[in-house]
């Protein structure tokens, strides 16, 4: 293993010697080329996503060894669809997404760092981030009236919900419904 940012080479010197004490050598060289090895830290590792920038960072420090120094290449990919090819110390993303809840809200981030000179000398790391889901910002119209019978198509003004899942209960006969913007008819007053 070759932990250095250099290319080393090693002299491999071998020595054979028959039963009558004749010998014979031959010295050979090999070269070890440096390798990464791809290592960062996320921080935080787990956060709600900001409802107030609509943008949660993250901050990934790299600890690849010899940073900046060897012939490195980075390739960050960081779960969202996004890449970088930053070799900086920290590289900060901006995420406008929060993690998948079929997955435990957990991104995954992959770190894939190679020798530039011997590119089959990589390592490829992965990390996992949690970005938990805003609580959701739920408001309807003002108060209306109307006289029976009274239909109401009712809208709302959602933010940070799953578009797919709605739960309006009217108060009225044990009503309700899963539709974004239903629409109610009131037959009785109340």
């Amino acid at each position: 293993v070759n932990n250095t940012p250099a290319t080393k080479v090693y002299n491999i010197k071998f020595k054979a010697t028959s039963l009558y004490r004749c010998t014979a050598d031959t010295t050979k060289q090999i070269t070890v080329y440096p390798t990464p090895v791809a290592e960062f830290i996320p921080q935080p590792v787990l956060q709600r996503f900001d409802t107030l920038t609509d943008i949660t960072k993250v901050t990934f420090r790299n600890y690849t060894n010899h940073l900046g120094i060897a012939p490195w290449a980075y390739l960050w990919d960081f779960g969202d669809g996004s890449q970088s090819n930053s070799g900086e110390m920290d590289v900060v993303k901006e995420y406008t997404v929060w993690g998948n809840i079929n997955n435990g809200f957990r991104i995954p981030v992959t770190l894939t760092v190679w020798n530039t000179e011997r590119t089959e000398c990589r390592d490829t790391n992965i990390q996992y981030i949690t970005i938990l889901p805003p609580i959701p910002q739920v408001d309807i119209f003002e108060d209306v009236a109307g006289c029976q019978p009274f239909t109401v198509h009712f809208k709302s003004k959602t933010k940070y919900n799953y578009p797919d899942i709605y739960l309006w209960d009217f108060g009225y006969n044990n009503m309700t419904s899963t539709e974004k913007e239903p629409t109610v008819t009131f037959n009785e007053p109340g």
